[in-house]
């Protein structure tokens, strides 16, 4: 039974280095799947917590109090009618039949009055895009996101930075440390983007190696203006990706 929990685990174990182990259970990692987010129901019947995926997504909202719930939908309501210009008085509300939260919004379209949607209907962009930003005020440890800019328009993409960082600011708690996996040129092309905040991931024999900015980078970066994306993302390439044209169809 004692080897069912690591020393990092037990309690009576972890008195010296138990804010190592409150670290790291402060982690946040995030990669929305926005069809178990429509049908959480469909995938799992088993109530699920904390799900990385986003199967608890609707009732993690629904579940914080009521001013914080309300000024963090303010806010991202705020970057939604941007982006979906369509979209206004995001909120979630519980279903009387079912007791199930959900989310909604008013969608303008060509009849008087607008129509009001839940998140069954909302694109794949605009769930990804909700759940990223609702992530930011989750909690205050580092969070971790997998590529963010999956079915998201390129512009979008590009301002994915700064809407972070902006949004971390607007919080009433400490700032969160964000960690982006991507290969997302119009990212990285974010002028704000230093070469000391990029971290190049390289596939080894027996691991990951990690690069940091040499000083060519450094170099190319800050004193010629080059953008990460210039500068880092032609270093991901892979080796003979030429290759792949010329593998037989039959």
């Amino acid at each position: 039974m004692r080897l069912t929990q690591t020393a990092l685990q037990q309690v009576n174990v972890n008195q010296n280095f138990r804010r190592i182990a409150d670290f790291f259970i402060s982690i946040q990692y995030m990669h929305i799947l926005p069809q178990l987010v429509r049908d959480p129901g469909g995938f799992s019947s088993v109530p699920i917590r904390n799900d990385p995926y986003g199967r608890d997504l609707v009732s993690q909202i629904w579940n914080t109090s009521i001013n914080s719930r309300e000024s963090r939908l303010k806010k991202i309501n705020e970057v939604l009618a941007t982006a979906v210009p369509q979209f206004s008085d995001l909120s979630v509300t519980q279903d009387t039949t079912t007791g199930l939260p959900h989310l909604t919004v008013k969608y303008t379209h060509w009849r008087p009055r607008a129509g009001k949607q839940n998140e069954s209907l909302f694109s794949d962009g605009t769930l990804r895009l909700l759940a990223l930003l609702w992530s930011v005020f989750a909690t205050e440890g580092p969070l971790l996101l997998e590529e963010p800019e999956l079915s998201l328009h390129e512009a979008i993409v590009g301002q994915l930075p700064g809407i972070f960082a902006r949004l971390d600011k607007a919080r009433k708690k400490a700032t969160r440390q964000v960690f982006i996996t991507t290969h997302a040129e119009a990212m990285l092309s974010m002028p704000g983007i230093g070469a000391n905040e990029v971290l190049r991931l390289e596939p080894a024999a027996e691991g990951t190696i990690i690069h940091t900015a040499d000083e060519k980078d450094l170099r190319l970066m800050e004193e010629e203006g080059l953008s990460a994306a210039e500068v880092l993302l032609p270093k991901t390439r892979p080796a003979r990706i030429e290759q792949l044209s010329l593998f037989p169809l039959q």
